[in-house]
C-alpha cells in the first residue's frame, strides 16, 4: 500500500500477479490500459514506470471511466436519477 512517485519504478507483471494471486495477464491488461493513458510508461528491458501525472489527464482518465460506466448502467435499465442520487450520496 502506498503511492507512488513520478519515475517510480512498478514491480514487475510476474511479481504483481503472485502477490495478488491474480494471473499475470490480469496485471498486463492493468499496465497496458495505464500506458494507454500515460499514467505510466515502459522502458524496454527495465520495465513500468510512473509518469509525470498532469491533474488534468488523471480527470480525464477518470471521467472516462465514468462516462464508460455510466453508459453501461443506462443501457441495463438503471435510470439518470439513479445514478444522481448515487453520487448524491457518496462520502469525500
Amino acid at each position: 500500500k502506498g503511492v507512488l512517485k513520478e519515475n517510480e519504478q512498478l514491480p514487475s507483471v510476474r511479481s504483481l500477479a503472485k502477490d495478488l494471486s491474480v494471473n499475470p495477464n490480469t496485471v498486463s491488461k492493468a499496465y497496458q490500459e495505464l500506458e494507454r493513458n500515460k499514467i505510466i510508461y515502459s522502458v524496454s528491458g527495465r520495465g513500468s514506470f510512473v509518469s509525470k501525472i498532469v491533474d488534468s489527464s488523471v480527470k480525464d482518465y477518470i471521467l472516462s471511466d465514468f462516462d464508460e460506466k455510466a453508459s453501461e448502467a443506462l443501457k441495463i435499465g438503471i435510470s439518470k436519477d439513479e445514478l444522481k442520487e448515487r453520487i448524491e450520496e457518496m462520502e469525500i
